[in-house]
């Protein structure tokens, strides 16, 4: 399993990449620094946004995405840009307050 994280203002994400039956399965965590409550939100509304994700297809249901080769790399360029980026990370951490205070995350992380 490789593990890439980005930190955020108020969240820390972790890019999962896992090996399973030749193709990659990729996950989005995102861990809120003040409380440690996380979440798979791949198919956050933001998330799939700013990845250019359209509706109808199997992303937008699936909290873990199996990928082609091709798709695990350009997934990997995107998340670099879309987390680093000064416009696009602060909207996505304002969806993710909204999310959890919505949802209530039940899982906790340590934080580091």
């Amino acid at each position: 399993m490789t593990i890439m994280r980005y930190y955020g203002e108020r969240y820390i994400f972790e890019i999962k990449i896992t090996p399973w039956k030749q193709r990659p399965i990729f996950s989005i965590t995102a861990i809120h620094r003040a409380s440690g409550r996380y979440s798979v939100v791949n198919n956050l509304t933001a998330i799939l946004s700013a990845f250019s994700i359209e509706d109808g297809t199997p992303f937008v249901e699936e909290t873990e995405w199996t990928l082609t080769t091709k798709q695990l790399k350009r997934f990997q360029k995107e998340a670099t840009e879309i987390f680093r980026h000064p416009y696009i990370l602060p909207d996505i951490e304002s969806n993710l307050d909204e999310d959890r205070w919505i949802s209530e995350w039940s899982h906790t992380h340590n934080v580091w």
